[in-house]
């Protein structure tokens, strides 16, 4: 039995089943958000999480972990647990963001990655209370 399952079972959140569905909600998001960066910048999935340092990855898992804050609103700690790394290597990466989308080509990227992230998150979470 995984711990999710041990954790709803054991009644210590709420009702049954409800920490494993927020878990598997919020892995959805991830690989969504993992899915979508990957595609805009051109490098497989696994580069983003990975210890590769070329630019084109580099930015790309950059951009990740800014979209992470942004649009799942996760804390800096979960984000560097995510991607392998420490809060302030996440930190580091969100100010790098923020200044590179005073380029209107990198800011319009975000703008794109940001609504269509957010909008397959509120379809998701649409469609799983509609059951």
């Amino acid at each position: 039995m995984d711990h999710t399952a041990a954790i709803s079972q054991s009644g210590l959140c709420g009702r049954p089943g409800a920490k494993r569905v927020r878990i598997a909600a919020q892995d959805r998001s991830r690989a969504r958000l993992y899915r979508a960066v990957a595609a805009a910048f051109d490098v497989p999935v696994e580069e983003l999480e990975g210890r590769c340092r070329r630019a084109d990855v580099a930015l790309a898992r950059q951009t990740a972990m800014y979209l992470a804050r942004v649009v799942l609103a996760m804390t800096l700690s979960d984000i560097g647990r995510m991607f392998g790394r420490d809060r302030t290597t996440a930190a580091h990466a969100c100010r790098i963001i923020e200044d590179l989308r005073d380029e209107p080509r990198i800011d319009a990227l975000i703008e794109t990655l940001e609504a269509l992230i957010g909008h397959q998150i509120a379809a998701c979470t649409i469609g799983e209370t509609g059951r």
